[in-house]
């Protein structure tokens, strides 16, 4: 959607740096060549359904958008570029009607890396209650099945919400051990994200909120604000200055919980307050149910 993306990538690619591209703009036949003249050999398209009435208005588009799109993937495969499919999906789009919409068009391309189908989550920013947009959990067995179906008709893997069945109940006991074995944040760890003006932030999800800022790249280097103080306050917060609300100025578990995990800021922030980004983790097992997400 930037009109100056191709000479950005040229900078870019001057500096050194090969950026992650990723669109759910349908591109020309001319934007393509360029991308394959300048060496790009993968991108990620967002992609939430092909059938018309529910993508245009997911997306508030016209209808032409779908053949566009199509044309887009099509081109994409005739010049060699490699795509990686994202899939979100949410009230309008949460039938495995809507995944074969998807399926029937990219089974006779040969450039699909990878399928990830996700469910929405809930954003900081919304303007309307999650329960209004969030997928159905018996559509999303539904799914699951689905994809387990075509899964070996593939060459490419297909990462997709799973359906529940009698196996996948978990022992309550299990969920200490699976809390610490919990994914890794990569906010602060192993990247960070620049906002419009400059101004660096550790989670995508977090904007200009004041806790969360690392440093201004109008005003440092990339490499200062990694080195900033603030960065490395934040990454190794000491336990002592957690304020006393918050159950982990008293765990004795504090540094396995924090070392290199950390917890995810954004979901803390999202149930409990911007006030009180420093609580526990939403899924820590001390938690009570009560507040738990």
């Amino acid at each position: 959607m930037y009109k100056n993306w191709r000479e950005l990538l040229i900078e870019f690619h001057k500096y050194g740096y090969n950026p992650y591209l990723s669109t759910k703009i349908p591109l020309a036949e001319e934007d393509i060549k360029t991308l394959a003249d300048m060496g790009i050999k993968d991108l990620q398209l967002s992609l939430d359904t092909l059938i018309d009435k529910n993508l245009t208005r997911i997306l508030g588009v016209r209808t032409s958008y779908v053949e566009q799109i199509k044309h887009t993937l099509e081109l994409l495969n005739k010049y060699h570029i490699k795509v990686f499919i994202h899939t979100v999906l949410n009230r309008l789009n949460d039938t495995p009607e809507d995944i074969k919409s998807i399926y029937d068009f990219i089974e006779k391309l040969d450039n699909i890396i990878e399928w990830k189908i996700d469910k929405a989550g809930s954003s900081l920013y919304l303007t309307e209650n999650y329960d209004n947009i969030k997928p159905r959990e018996e559509n999303m067995e539904a799914i699951g099945l689905f994809t387990d179906s075509i899964k070996d008709k593939v060459n490419y893997p297909i990462r997709s919400v799973r359906p529940m069945n009698n196996n996948d109940v978990k022992d309550p006991k299990a969920g200490r051990s699976d809390f610490f074995k919990r994914g890794l944040c990569s906010g602060n760890y192993s990247g960070f994200f620049i906002l419009p003006d400059g101004q660096v932030t550790l989670c995508e999800e977090f904007y200009w909120m004041p806790e969360f800022i690392l440093g201004d790249i109008t005003k440092n280097t990339l490499l200062e604000v990694w080195n900033s103080e603030k960065s490395k306050r934040l990454f190794d917060l000491p336990q002592e200055e957690y304020p006393k609300d918050s159950l982990c100025s008293s765990c004795k578990e504090f540094v396995k919980c924090r070392s290199v995990r950390q917890v995810c800021w954004k979901e803390t922030v999202k149930v409990f307050g911007q006030d009180k980004w420093y609580y526990p983790d939403t899924n820590c097992p001390k938690l009570s149910s009560k507040v738990q997400k």
